[in-house]
Formats: structure tokens, C-alpha cells, sequence
């Protein structure tokens, strides 16, 4: 069977929706096997077993630990994010990123998304599943985006999306998917009820069994070498009558937090400048937590700053990085000084703010210093943890 696009999912998806028919066959998905494997002989070595395993469900289904390639990332192109998340948001996986309101949850993502985009066609599609119903192009765009090739879904109600979601995700193009936000799924149960009436954990039973489907659809999808990133924002609450400890939590029960590989805590406060603007935050400081990490991170805790008001070189999305970049670089040997000025990765100028220039105006440039800097990082905490184990 030929694999499926987006655009042809999407409408067999709806169309199944609609005639109330089972969404797998619809799909085309291949059903479980008709009968019982009969892997489990006793007597039989690993080998036998393996061999039997490959013959039936592919070479993938089990490999040896050291050939397992690591985790590609999706970055934001935002260097204090990427270098403290070890490159981005990790493909093949599914995070978690929450926070406070006006933490730039979802403008991280927007980043994220827009540098999805730029990722070689056809495999470079984004999907967008908005709940809160609050996307809007003109600030998207600002941050990157490409909106006439974002495909923005808003489901109805919360099973509605869950099965979007498994669908889109399954579609061979489409390099990540990110969900806004898991506090706003609703069971239809809780949409047809009266406001008087109410059960208590319903949305998070729906929630856990969306992860179980996100986890089967990553699974699939990593047999036939197709790696989604899936990106969950959530946001937070409090527990009453916590008295000692920390009372914040997220609405949607803990199940989810168990799969995520990378699980993120991010807030925001506003930054006034009143040379850039006399009323309104030229940037947003950010404070940066890593909850959890099943990848390899360079740091748990980072503050950073991200503009808001484009002015001098600094984009909306962008953080002033050049300086710690550049320096790094010096260090690393990449940013050498020749006879007639300074060169890097092939980019040449008589000064070094001719370099941070084309570092500002370049996206694929700057991802390519960035990049090299969080290579270097990760290389030697790598380096370090192996040491610290034989010691």
C-alpha cells in the first residue's frame, strides 16, 4: 500500500468521522495479526527468536543498543532554548512544554514550527491542532511561520482531536505536530452535560488514552523510518490545601507526563525598554526549568531573553546570541582571524559585526554556528557522564 500524504489523510479522516465508520480500516492501517504469534517455543535461543521476530515484523523490531541512530531535533533556531534542550525538540518522541500564561509557550512552538518549514519538501509539512482556538497568522508569521503551508486544525471536541492527531501523525510528510493546549481538550461527554452536572476525571482518562495512541502511531511510524515530533502545551494549576511542597501541577492527570521524553517548564515576564518603545515590552525574559529529559540535555535551568519588537537586527523570536556563539566559536576554532579579517564556515568579513550581520540576517547560517556550539556541548557532557560512571 502506497503511504498516505496529509492532505489525503485529513480527507479520509473526515470523511470516516463524518459516516461514523472505523477510523483504522478508513485509513488504511494494517490490522493486528489474525492469529497468535508463535514466537514464545520453549527452548528456542535469542537468535531463533530474533530471526523469527525480523522474517515477521521487520528489521527494525529489534536491533542491537549501538545501532539504534540518536534522536534528531527540531530546532527553534532560539540558541539559549536549543543549547539547554540539547538541539530542539526531540523527533520520533513526543514533550511537554507548560507554563504560566504569557510564557511564550506557544510562540516557541511557532519557532519550532517555522524551522520545521524550512526542512527540505515534501517531508517538511507542519500541523497545528488548535484547541484554544486562538491562532493568529499575522503574529505567527512574525515569528516565522509559514502560514499558507501550516495546516491549522480545530476540532470540535476532544476524541475528535485524539484521532486527528493519531491520523496526522501517520501522514509521511509531516515532520511535527503540535497540539494547543492539552488543559483545553473537553470530552463530549462533559459538552453535552449540563453545566450542574460534571465527572470528575474524565478528561484525564480521555488524555491517557490519546498518549497510548500518540505512543502505538510513534512506534508505527518509527518501522518505517518516519520520525514526528509531537509537541503537547499544557498549562498550569494548584493544588488546594498543599501546605508543604510544590502546588503547582498540570490539569490533565500525570499519565502523560510518564511517556514524554522531554518535559519542559517555561515562564515569562515583560521587559520594558523605553528606547525601543515607551508602552509596550520589547522582550520577554524568559526562565527556562527541564522537568525531565529521556535525551541528552546540556542544561536544567537557563534564562534568556527574546524579542518581542523587531529593532536594529534583532527579529521577533530572536535572542540577542551572537556574543556567546561567537565566543564559543573562538574557542572551538571555528571563528579564526585571517589576514584580511575573520572567517566562518566559509563566510568571510574584514570585522567581526560584519560576520554578526550575515550571523542576524542568515537563519541557516546562524543554525549552522548554533549548532555547532550545542554539538560541542552535548559532545562533552557525554564525555563527562561516561567518566563520572567508571570512576
Amino acid at each position: 500500500m502506497q503511504p498516505i500524504g496529509l492532505e489525503k489523510k485529513l480527507i479520509l479522516l473526515l470523511k470516516t468521522l463524518r459516516d461514523n465508520m472505523p477510523i483504522q480500516v478508513e485509513l488504511g492501517k494494517k490490522p493486528g495479526p489474525e492469529k497468535p504469534s508463535d514466537l514464545k517455543k520453549p527452548g528456542v535461543p535469542l537468535s531463533v527468536v530474533l530471526a523469527k521476530a525480523r522474517k515477521e515484523r521487520g528489521e527494525l523490531i529489534a536491533q542491537k543498543g549501538n545501532a539504534i541512530a540518536p534522536v534528531n531535533r527540531i530546532p527553534t533556531g532560539i540558541f539559549e532554548f536549543d543549547l539547554a534542550t540539547g538541539g530542539g525538540f526531540p523527533c520520533g518522541r513526543y514533550s511537554i512544554i507548560y507554563g504560566p500564561e504569557g510564557a511564550t509557550k506557544t510562540n516557541h512552538c511557532f519557532a519550532a514550527i517555522a524551522s520545521a518549514q524550512s526542512m527540505p519538501a515534501p517531508n517538511n509539512k507542519a500541523v497545528l491542532i488548535d484547541l484554544e482556538g486562538t491562532f493568529d497568522p499575522v503574529w505567527a508569521s512574525l515569528w516565522g511561520v509559514n502560514t499558507e503551508a501550516l495546516i491549522v486544525i480545530k476540532p470540535g471536541y476532544g476524541e475528535e482531536a485524539a484521532d486527528l492527531l493519531d491520523a496526522v501523525m501517520r501522514a509521511e510528510d509531516v515532520v511535527i505536530v503540535v497540539v494547543d493546549s492539552l488543559a483545553s481538550l473537553v470530552p463530549a461527554k462533559e459538552i453535552q452535560k449540563s453545566m450542574e452536572e460534571f465527572d470528575v476525571g474524565t478528561a484525564s482518562l480521555m488524555i491517557k488514552r490519546m498518549m497510548n495512541k500518540v505512543v502505538v502511531a510513534l512506534g508505527d511510524e518509527y518501522m518505517k523510518g518516519h520520525h514526528p515530533c509531537v509537541v503537547f502545551i499544557n498549562q498550569t494549576r494548584y493544588k488546594i490545601g498543599v501546605m508543604f511542597g510544590d502546588p503547582e501541577t498540570q490539569p490533565g492527570g500525570r499519565a502523560m507526563l510518564y511517556w514524554s521524553s522531554l518535559t519542559i517548564r517555561i515562564s515569562g515576564k515583560n521587559k520594558m525598554v523605553k528606547e525601543i518603545s515607551t508602552d509596550k515590552p520589547a522582550f520577554k525574559e524568559i526562565n527556562l526549568v527541564i522537568k525531565k529529559a529521556k535525551v541528552p540535555v546540556t542544561k536544567y535551568n537557563q534564562e534568556y531573553e527574546v524579542c518581542l519588537i523587531p529593532h536594529g537586527l534583532l527579529k521577533v523570536g530572536k535572542s540577542d546570541s551572537w556574543g556567546a556563539v561567537s565566543s564559543d566559536l573562538k574557542q572551538l576554532g571555528k571563528l579564526t582571524q585571517v589576514s584580511l579579517g575573520w572567517t566562518l564556515f566559509g563566510k568571510q568579513s574584514k570585522t567581526l559585526s560584519g560576520l554578526q550581520d550575515i550571523y542576524e540576517k542568515d537563519q541557516k547560517f546562524a543554525n549552522q554556528c548554533q549548532q555547532a556550539v550545542i554539538d560541542s556541548y552535548k559532545a562533552f557532557y557525554v564525555a563527562e557522564e561516561k567518566a563520572q560512571s567508571t570512576s
